[in-house]
């Protein structure tokens, strides 16, 4: 199975945003587009949960 890449946002219109490089800090809605930052791989977690992997730290 192919993984989904999606991006997320909130009612602001701001983007869910992993910023590269950067490691055990929260992910923030500050994204105004999409970008690499901004998409994420839903993954298969197990026992019926889901993990988003970010696209900027692949």
């Amino acid at each position: 199975m192919r993984p989904y890449e999606i991006g997320l946002d909130q009612i602001d219109g701001k983007y869910l945003t992993a910023e590269s490089g950067k490691t055990n800090v929260p992910i923030e809605a500050v994204g105004t587009s999409v970008g690499t930052a901004q998409q994420f791989v839903v993954e298969d977690a197990g026992d019926g949960y889901i993990a988003f992997r970010s696209m900027a730290n692949r």
